[in-house]
């Protein structure tokens, strides 16, 4: 029988990841025209700041989950594989938050 917290999670992934390819293709077309995005991140540095909040979040949310996953490889309780799991999809869904206010200040 199929996991059905493994179906979530990565049902989650899927659509998490979708919108964040393409905030990240669209930032990378942003960030080609260099002076025009220095100065778009320089005015709107108060954004900039928000959005790398939600990078450094998703960065410990990511450690905290990572974790998790490895003493569930140790120990076999499930709840430390469903905590880690819906841990690394919170850190998914910060770096998206990131990746939209980035786009928002490039713009």
């Amino acid at each position: 029988m199929a996991d059905l917290f493994m179906l979530f999670r990565e049902t989650i992934f899927f659509v998490i990841g979708i919108p964040a390819i393409y905030l990240t293709l669209r930032s990378i077309l942003f960030l080609r025209r260099g002076a025009i995005a220095s100065s778009r991140i320089f005015l709107r540095r108060e954004m900039m700041i928000k959005a790398s909040r939600f990078l450094l979040l998703s960065s410990i949310i990511g450690v905290l989950g990572a974790g998790q996953a490895y003493v569930w490889s140790i120990t076999g309780l499930d709840i430390l594989r469903i905590s880690g799991g819906l841990f690394l999809i919170g850190m998914a869904a910060l770096i998206l938050l990131y990746l939209r206010l980035l786009n928002h200040v490039l713009r």
